[in-house]
């Protein structure tokens, strides 16, 4: 995490790095790079993202921004938990049918 945070650190002021480009800087699969961002976060750094990739602020508007923007994603992705979670009971008791096929 620290290797990651560094290399966050020394990019130009507003710099964007992809996970791609992290995974490659660091020699790490891509999904160790999510994780050790999250914990970043977790850990109170303000890493942001955005579709050119992920970076640290100083802007508390852009961290404020992205904050309200990850609420509504982890809202929609709960809505879709229980969604799921209602279809999996249907299927368990054998009242769902997909695509018409019985």
């Amino acid at each position: 995490m620290i290797a990651l945070l560094s290399l966050l650190s020394t990019g130009e002021s507003g710099e964007w790095f992809t996970i791609e480009e992290l995974s490659r800087r660091l020699r790490c699969p891509r999904r160790a790079v999510e994780n050790a961002i999250e914990n970043l976060r977790l850990s109170g750094e303000p890493i942001i993202a955005g579709n050119e990739g992920v970076r640290l602020t100083d802007s508390p508007r852009e961290l404020s921004e992205y904050v309200e923007a990850r609420g509504r994603r982890a809202a929609e992705i709960h809505r879709g938990t229980m969604r799921l979670r209602s279809t999996l009971r249907r299927m368990e008791q054998g009242d769902l049918t997909l695509w018409g096929a019985a």
